[in-house]
């Protein structure tokens, strides 16, 4: 069983929010039928990014969070991370 933990805490200011998640999903080496979320990166209102974190392999994606404000995630995970939602309050 493989077991790779990565913690990334990210402070924003007070005033500063999440505008978009990015990334790329695809096949890991570890799990090679299997697409996975390779990598993540935010920007936020203050036009900061953090990120890439992971292997920016594989298909591209956006969430623009054009109305709103990013309040949660939600995802599946085994050794990897199979899948990630986002929850968006007005």
């Amino acid at each position: 069983m493989l077991w790779l933990i990565n913690e990334i805490q990210i402070n924003l200011d007070p005033d500063e929010y999440i505008v978009k998640v990015s990334g790329h999903i695809g096949c890991s080496k570890l799990a090679q039928r299997t697409e996975v979320v390779r990598s993540l990166t935010f920007k936020t209102s203050k036009q900061k990014t953090y990120g890439p974190y992971g292997t920016a392999e594989g298909t591209p994606f956006d969430f623009p969070i054009e109305k709103g404000k990013l309040v949660g995630f939600k995802g599946a995970s085994g050794d990897l991370l199979d899948a990630i939602g986002f929850y968006v309050s007005p």
